[in-house]
């Protein structure tokens, strides 16, 4: 797909907003509805961002709620909405449990424990009318949640599984320090397929569609793969552990509905201090360089922008500055 013409695809990315919001590592951020944004933290605290007015994309943000209950570091954070309707944020930490909290009270208003080790990615869908919560940890194993009960837990990696993701409502992907990933069955827990191509450990997965998605490993790389397990492209450019990926989508116009072929860049943070832009076919759009020893963490929202969280205990938001001359 080419940028001429397109707004979205033709425009680059700059710092909007810098939130030197924790004491620690900012180790896990995530969308929340409206344009807000999720961040946990080494300081063993989460928050809770909205925009100032959620109608304007280049709106400041604003902590609107401190999350506290972990004995330890938080590792992992997401949100989703029930099928009752109600938002829940779920937070993994060090100490092995997971925290379920609500937008009212900073604090827990239920705890899961399943695991033995800190629990390191976190995944929410609503699956055949159930909530349904992923949690992938240090144990080697991932538990499939099911209105808040451990209804399968999943075995068949031999090191830490570093991130969860949902494919459609049928499949979870899960990728980990054994440089592989594996595919799941939702309902019963099944593993349906294993992708071999990274050369190290693979920390994060982003799915394009219930056709494509694509990982980032310690080993520098990028891949995009088919869900049947073609790889189709590999993405190298970082000099370094590439730490998460983001599928940054062309925001929707209210009351429109997104087109079948909606527009997304990919962006990558990375050990080498960059984060790093790119198109659907693995060119390098942009480089930025970030003063931060780590850049753990990256999340898309739905206003177009993108969060990522630092070493330094900073969480920065990026946005469409400005189109690209011609």
């Amino acid at each position: 797909m080419s940028s001429e013409g397109d707004p979205f695809l033709a425009s680059e990315y700059g710092i909007l907003q810098v939130i030197p919001g924790h004491k620690g590592d900012v180790r896990s951020v995530s969308p929340y509805p409206g344009g807000g944004v999720l961040t946990g933290s080494s300081d063993k605290t989460s928050k809770l961002y909205l925009p100032e007015d959620k109608n304007n994309q280049h709106s400041e943000l604003q902590e609107v709620q401190n999350f506290l209950g972990p004995t330890e570091f938080v590792t992992s954070i997401c949100c989703g909405k029930t099928k009752a309707g109600e938002l829940e944020i779920y937070v993994g930490s060090h100490d092995s449990h997971i925290y379920i909290y609500t937008l009212i009270e900073g604090k827990p208003t239920a705890t899961l424990s399943r695991h033995s080790d800190r629990v390191c990615t976190l995944a929410f869908r609503i699956c055949d009318d159930e909530d349904v919560l992923v949690s992938g940890s240090w144990d080697q194993t991932a538990v499939i949640w099911r209105n808040r009960e451990p209804a399968v837990t999943l075995y068949g990696h031999v090191h830490a599984i570093w991130d969860v993701a949902f494919v459609a409502r049928s499949f979870i992907l899960t990728a980990g320090a054994d440089k592989s990933i594996k595919k799941w069955d939702v309902k019963d827990g099944s593993m349906l397929h294993i992708y071999n191509g990274h050369s190290d450990c693979v920390r994060g997965l982003a799915v394009i569609s219930g056709q494509q998605f694509l990982s980032c490993s310690n080993d520098q790389t990028v891949i995009l793969w088919t869900i049947g397990g073609d790889i189709l492209k590999q993405f190298t450019a970082h000099e370094n552990f590439i730490y998460d990926i983001a599928i940054v989508r062309q925001p929707l116009q209210p009351g429109v509905e997104p087109p079948k072929n909606r527009p997304f860049k990919i962006v990558t943070v990375s050990e080498d201090k960059t984060l790093r832009v790119w198109d659907k076919d693995g060119n390098m759009l942009q480089t930025i360089p970030i003063q931060s020893s780590t850049l753990w963490s990256i999340a898309a929202l739905d206003n177009g922008n993108f969060v990522i969280g630092t070493s330094d205990g900073i969480t920065y938001i990026f946005s469409n500055v400005k189109p690209i001359s011609k």
